[in-house]
């Protein structure tokens, strides 16, 4: 009896059986845990190269945005090649008086009309320049009272404005309007009117 207790306090525990058991199912989830950890590591790979390509698609977006807000909120203004262009496109034209105006209280608009006259006045235009005009009108207008219309005379200075990529109208002054300027506009008269950014 005391042999049989022997042989089994001798035995290790769990038995062979369980421990080959225990050892196979181990054996698979080991080789499973090794297998998901390789799906993880190329999924963790693969997401990041993802992720980045996301993330410098945002980056582009953004920047056009912030290159678009800031050509929204920049002042307008006449560079060199704008004014070479327009220069080049009055050469030969008829010198026509012209009355340029900004509006009151607007002094983007009103350099952006002092580059547009001294564009014209360098061509030997006779510009006059106002900046009280109380409209809250938006955009360039080339502008006449309404009892005189504009004319084929006109086109030098649309061609020269198209040449700058300046968007204007034109535009008759109503009777109404006429005293939105200080002195008020007259009849006979050609303005080019510089309104508020669009």
């Amino acid at each position: 009896m005391t042999e049989t207790a022997n042989r089994i306090a001798t035995e290790p525990w769990p038995s062979l059986e369980w421990a080959s058991w225990i050892f196979d199912r181990a054996s698979f989830v080991l080789i499973a845990s090794l297998a998901v950890g390789v799906l993880a590591t190329v999924a963790i790979v693969w997401m990041g190269i993802v992720k980045e390509h996301h993330w410098d698609l945002l980056r582009e977006k953004s920047e056009d945005a912030r290159i678009a807000l800031e050509a929204k909120v920049a002042p307008r203004r006449l560079s060199g090649e704008q004014s070479a262009k327009m220069e080049e496109a009055l050469a030969g034209a008829p010198l026509l008086p012209i009355v340029v105006v900004s509006r009151l209280f607007d002094p983007e608009g009103a350099d952006f009309a002092d580059d547009i006259a001294a564009v014209l006045r360098k061509k030997s235009w006779n510009v006059q320049r106002f900046s009280n005009w109380t409209e809250s009108t938006r955009g360039v207008f080339i502008a006449s009272t309404i009892e005189t219309p504009l004319n084929d005379e006109v086109v030098p200075l649309e061609s020269a404005l198209d040449s700058a990529k300046i968007k204007y109208e034109r535009r008759a002054i109503e009777e109404a309007a006429k005293a939105r300027m200080s002195p008020n506009f007259q009849s006979r008269v050609l303005y080019l009117l510089v309104g508020a950014k669009p």
